[in-house]
């Protein structure tokens, strides 16, 4: 059964992806604010680091992609996350 959700406040969703292959900017693998920040706090200033950090935290397989940026998606009060 389809179940949605309704977004309280405004929320920031992040993800990797590879410059190279534009259509991979909004695909799956979103995630939390929060663990954005607990990469800063872990894996230095470098970006290389910070990237590295979030692909072994996520189990993101290396064969997948390049993954060198990270797409930002803002969802605010009143959003509806579809499921």
């Amino acid at each position: 059964m389809p179940c949605n959700w309704k977004v309280p406040s405004t929320r920031h969703l992040y993800r990797l992806w590879n410059s190279q292959v534009k259509t991979s900017e909004l695909r799956f693998f979103w995630f939390t604010e929060e663990l954005l920040r607990e990469s800063f706090r872990q894996a230095g200033k470098k970006v290389k680091d910070r990237l590295e950090w979030l692909r072994r935290h996520m189990a993101v397989p290396y064969n997948w992609s390049l993954c060198d940026k990270v797409a930002k998606l803002r969802l605010g009060p009143g959003d509806v996350i579809l499921e």
